[in-house]
């Protein structure tokens, strides 16, 4: 009996093989993954990687959040300008729910609204052009898409979403 912290990607072929075939029968480079914490959302990203030969860059979009105005802009720009010159990289975008939705209703002087604005420029502008081009497969993870607005669910789930939240009971399996 495996517990869902101790799954890896070999544990569920469906998924893999779900990710796998979307991504070569459709073209997708932008997928979203939307479900449950612990059911391996990201460490299917990173078997996708590997069976596609390609490289792979986790990055928690919170944690590019810095306390004063204008610099979550820098780091968010940054990061955009080095992952938009990649190429043939499996590139995930880690929670990007608690990026885009963090600080609602909170008084942080503007930084969260700020980098969420930055955020969305950058993925529309910077990242999106470069991405058939470059051989870049963007994969938004998110345990509550429900906190994600219309406009920009569509945006990160352009060419696929792959609702992987059917699986059995979490706690064993």
């Amino acid at each position: 009996m495996k517990v869902w912290s101790e799954l890896k990607p070999e544990d569920m072929p469906e998924v893999g093989e779900a990710l796998k075939s979307v991504i070569q029968q459709k073209k997708a480079n932008c997928i979203l993954l939307p479900g449950p914490g612990g059911i391996g959302k990201t460490s299917n990203a990173a078997y996708i990687a590997n069976v596609l030969g390609y490289g792979y860059l986790r990055w928690k979009l919170e944690r590019s959040k810095h306390g004063i105005v204008g610099s979550s802009e820098r780091n968010i720009d940054m990061a955009f300008q080095f992952v938009s010159n990649l190429k043939e990289y499996v590139v995930v975008l880690d929670e990007i729910d608690g990026a885009l939705s963090s600080g609602k209703g909170i008084n942080d002087s503007g930084v969260s609204s700020s980098m969420v604005a930055a955020f969305k420029s950058h993925f529309t502008e910077v990242l999106l052009p470069k991405v058939k081009g470059n051989n870049l497969i963007v994969i938004s993870t998110t345990n509550h898409p429900e906190l994600i607005e219309g406009p920009e669910m569509r945006r990160l789930g352009q060419d696929a979403v792959v609702n992987i939240d059917y699986f059995r009971d979490r706690d064993e399996i």
